[in-house]
């Protein structure tokens, strides 16, 4: 509709720049791509896409931000296109909404055996959307994260974000199962900043007051072991930073 309406008036969608609309439904992953084509100057695009099909390479030839997009259920080969826009592609930052479908194991199981090295895409955030998935059990859910990391398209990425749930302790237990999977498999190599979002204010910032004894001792000692095991890397779990 936003690009019919453009289009209607006159306006040269070549010479966008930067797009933002904000749209509660959905847009079919074949809009962003006709958006992508026919603005072929846009540096960022801000529209709520579900993505369903792989956006084409060319489509990544200028555009740098990205989100937020929804991953479809079933067609998940849209999310390696993300990362498979060549060296001379533009995107380096995506957002994509959490739901209760997304599955990081399904997600593995759709990326290529074999490809380049993911040269652009750089910031990967996945952040929490509406309610709290219920019924997800997060240790098994976050811990293919790790070996999704080391799939060659993925080698750019630089920061990454990941939803964890609203309870601390969960939290921690969360993120202790991807620090645990990826002592296996390690970090990529240009990884740098790795955030755990909650999905609500009582995992972040100050601690609360009522937050047991045990759960801040879990998290300063899990916080310790990572910066131990991995000196340059930036935690920020649930508000609170941890650097070198």
């Amino acid at each position: 509709v936003v690009l019919c309406s453009l289009s209607a008036a006159g306006f040269p969608l070549s010479s966008l720049e930067e797009v933002s609309v904000a749209n509660s439904r959905y847009a079919p992953t074949t809009t962003l791509i006709q958006l992508l084509k026919s603005a072929g100057q846009v540096r960022s695009v801000k529209m709520l896409t579900l993505i369903h099909r792989p956006l084409p390479a060319e489509c990544l030839q200028s555009v740098r931000i990205l989100g937020p997009l929804v991953l479809h259920a079933t067609e998940l080969s849209g999310f390696a296109s993300l990362f498979a826009g060549g060296s001379t592609a533009a995107l380096c930052e995506v957002q994509i909404l959490d739901t209760l479908q997304l599955s990081f194991q399904k997600l593995l199981g759709t990326m290529p055996p074999h490809g380049p090295l993911g040269k652009h895409l750089r910031t990967l955030e996945i952040v929490p959307h509406q309610n709290e998935p219920t019924g997800r059990f997060w240790t098994q859910w976050i811990q293919p994260l790790a070996e999704l990391f080391r799939h060659p398209l993925l080698a750019s990425l630089v920061c990454v974000s990941v939803p964890v749930p609203s309870s601390r302790q969960l939290a921690i237990e969360c993120a202790e199962a991807l620090f645990t999977s990826l002592g296996q498999w390690d970090l990529p190599t240009c990884l740098r900043t790795l955030r755990f979002l909650p999905y609500r204010d009582g995992c972040a910032g100050v601690i609360p007051d009522h937050t047991a004894e045990r759960d801040l001792a879990a998290e300063r000692d899990m916080l310790s072991r990572c910066r131990a095991r991995w000196p340059d890397l930036v935690v920020q779990f649930c508000g609170v930073q941890l650097d070198s």
